[in-house]
């Protein structure tokens, strides 16, 4: 599908016969089996369409509204399958929670861009205040340790 096809199906007043509608949901079909798919052979290349997929999936604003504290979670999630896959002798799901892994890094690393404060929309409890310098955290065990002007402080 050429830019004037494109072009021309972007047109809303244009009519748009069968044949364009058919070529248009063929290509939308090749885009989508294009990132839709585990790809594991070129490592830069699967990342790229892994983290398309991603975005596909998940939405950009899902992406941007995700905290620091969410992405390093999902991160260490992935990488936890790859290693549990690894340990299994599962190759090929080995190769593919790497990419996954490094696809969520790519999203992370575009989230930082895009977001002026770099950790997203979403707050994260686990860090201290940039206004305060304080804490309002629970760890999983329950008790919080933040270091604020160089002296520790934990409850």
């Amino acid at each position: 599908m050429t830019d004037a096809d494109l072009q021309h199906l972007q047109d809303t007043t244009a009519p748009i016969c069968d044949e364009e509608r058919q070529q248009a949901a063929a290509e939308i079909i090749r885009l989508r089996a294009l990132i839709n798919n585990p790809h594991t052979e070129e490592f830069l290349s699967a990342v790229q369409y892994e983290a398309a997929h991603q975005r596909y999936r998940f939405g950009e604003a899902e992406n941007r509204e995700k905290s620091a504290e969410n992405w390093f979670w999902l991160v260490g999630k992935l990488t936890g399958k790859c290693l549990r896959a690894v340990i299994a002798g599962d190759k090929e799901k080995a190769l593919h929670h790497t990419i996954s892994s490094a696809a969520a890094l790519a999203n992370w690393f575009q989230a930082i861009k895009l977001d002026t404060t770099g950790a997203g929309i979403g707050r994260d409890h686990d860090l201290p205040s940039l206004e305060t310098g304080e804490t309002d955290a629970v760890d999983v065990r329950g008790t919080a340790s933040v270091v604020v002007q160089g002296v520790r402080h934990g409850h």
